[in-house]
C-alpha cells in the first residue's frame, strides 16, 4: 500500500470534479479505455469527484467533451507538481547563487582606495606611489605588503613623518601624517621686514626681532610695512639691518560673489526607460544593469522572498536614462548652487587656521533671470610676508 502511494506521489495525481447531464456515461468511458482512478464520490447528483493519473488527464478532458460533461481540476498532487515550482523559481535561485559567490568574492579584494591627512603634500602623488606597487581596486586584500608601500611614502616627501596603512573590510586606509618643515639652523638669515599682505585691520602686533610700524587698530593696506628690518639708530650712517620676525594678528575682511545662469548643463531624462531587477540580502544590494551609461531609478514593486530561511527582497525598479542637456533652475536650486560655489571659494580663499568671526549672504535675481550671490566674512587671523631687503 505505501508502494503504491509512493508511486503515484512520484507519477502526479489531481483531484477532478465531473459534472453534467449524465457523468456516469463519462467514468464509463474512463474505465473502458483503462484509465485508472480511485476514491470515486457521488457528492449530488449530476457531480462526481475522483482521483486520476496526472498523465490521464488530456484523455480525460476528451472524454468529458464527448459525454456532455465538464471536468474541473481541483488541485494537483506529486512530484511533478513540485518540479514544476523548482523550474518556476530556477532564475531567481540561480541569481542568488550568483550574488553570494559575488559577494564572497568581492569581500576578498580591494574594492576602494582612502586617502586622508594631505595637507601640504599631493594626495596625487600619494596615490601614484600606491598604485606603482600595484594596489589598485580589484586586487585580492593579501597579495601585496603594506611596509615597502609605506616606506615609499615616507621617501617620497620631507613632510611626511609617519605613514598608517590599514585595511578596513574592502577599503584600504592611507593616512599620511604631515610634520612641519624646520629651516636648518645654518641656514643663514637675510635682512627682511614683514609687510601686510591685505588689507586688515591690525588687533594685536609682538616684534620679537625689528621695530614695529604699525598699532593696534590701525587700518592697513596690502604692501604696507608692519615691522621694519632697518633699527638703524637715528644719526648713525651705517644702516643696522636684521631678519624681521613677529606676530601681527588682523582682523580681515573677505568678499566672494558669484552669479548663476538660470539654465544649467546636466544630466536630463532621454525619455528611454528599462526595467531592472534588484536584490537586497543583508543590507548588499545586487542590481541588474539597465544597459544605460547614466540613470536615475525610481521604486516600482517589492516583495519579500524565503531562500533557505534568508530573507531576500526583490524588488523591480525603473531605470531612465540620463543624457547631457539643458535644464531650467529653480530658484532654490540657483540657491543651491550658488551657496556650493560659495563655499568652494571660501574653501579655497581663506587660511585654514583664520577664525570666522561673521559670515553673512545675500541673494538677489537679476532682470536676465540670473541669480548673485555675496558672501561677506570677517575672520581674525595672523597676517604678514617677509620680503628681503635690498
Amino acid at each position: 500500500m505505501n508502494y503504491m502511494k509512493q508511486w503515484k506521489f512520484v507519477t502526479g495525481y489531481v483531484k477532478i470534479i465531473l459534472d453534467g447531464y449524465r457523468p456516469e456515461r463519462a467514468i464509463n468511458a474512463m474505465i473502458a479505455e483503462d484509465i485508472t482512478a480511485h476514491d470515486i464520490v457521488r457528492v449530488k447528483r449530476g457531480e462526481f469527484t475522483a482521483y486520476v493519473k496526472s498523465k490521464s488527464l488530456k484523455r480525460l478532458s476528451e472524454i468529458a467533451g464527448e459525454c456532455d460533461c465538464r471536468l474541473t481540476v481541483m488541485k494537483e498532487y506529486g512530484f511533478p507538481v513540485f518540479l514544476r515550482l523548482a523550474v518556476s523559481k530556477l532564475p531567481l535561485l540561480v541569481t542568488l547563487a550568483l550574488g553570494f559567490a559575488t559577494l564572497f568574492a568581492l569581500s576578498k579584494r580591494l574594492l576602494f582606495i582612502r586617502i586622508e591627512g594631505c595637507d601640504a603634500v599631493n594626495e596625487n602623488a600619494v596615490a601614484g606611489v600606491i598604485a606603482d606597487f600595484g594596489v589598485t581596486p580589484g586586487i585580492l586584500m593579501n597579495s601585496f605588503d603594506a611596509q615597502p608601500i609605506k616606506d615609499a611614502l615616507i621617501e617620497l616627501d620631507e613632510r611626511i613623518g609617519f605613514v598608517d596603512l590599514r585595511r578596513h573590510g574592502v577599503v584600504l586606509s592611507a593616512v599620511i601624517h604631515e610634520v612641519d618643515s624646520i629651516a636648518p639652523d645654518d641656514e643663514p638669515e637675510l635682512p627682511s621686514s614683514i609687510f601686510a599682505d591685505k588689507d586688515c585691520v591690525i588687533i594685536g602686533i609682538i616684534a620679537e626681532d625689528g621695530n614695529a610700524a604699525v598699532i593696534p587698530g590701525q587700518a592697513v593696506k596690502k604692501g604696507e610695512l608692519l615691522i621694519s628690518g632697518n633699527i638703524t639708530p637715528e644719526g648713525q650712517e651705517d644702516p643696522v639691518l636684521v631678519h624681521a620676525k613677529g606676530e601681527i594678528i588682523a582682523e580681515v575682511v573677505y568678499r566672494f560673489s558669484v552669479t548663476v545662469q538660470p539654465e544649467s548643463e546636466r544630466l536630463v531624462r532621454s525619455g528611454e526607460w528599462a526595467e531592472i531587477s534588484r536584490l537586497s540580502v543583508f543590507g548588499y544590494d545586487i542590481t541588474a544593469p539597465p544597459g544605460f551609461d547614466n540613470y536615475e531609478t525610481e521604486f516600482g514593486t517589492s516583495r519579500t522572498l524565503s531562500a533557505c530561511g534568508i530573507p531576500v527582497e526583490l524588488s523591480v525598479l525603473r531605470a531612465y536614462e540620463l543624457i547631457m542637456g539643458k535644464a531650467r533652475l529653480t530658484p532654490g536650486e540657483m540657491q543651491e548652487s550658488a551657496a556650493a560655489c560659495l563655499d568652494e571659494m571660501l574653501r579655497q580663499g581663506i587660511p585654514k587656521d583664520a577664525r570666522i568671526t561673521s559670515k553673512q549672504t545675500e541673494y538677489s535675481l537679476n532682470e536676465d533671470g540670473t541669480l548673485t550671490a555675496v558672501m561677506r566674512i570677517q575672520t581674525i587671523e595672523k597676517v604678514g610676508c617677509t620680503k628681503v631687503i635690498r
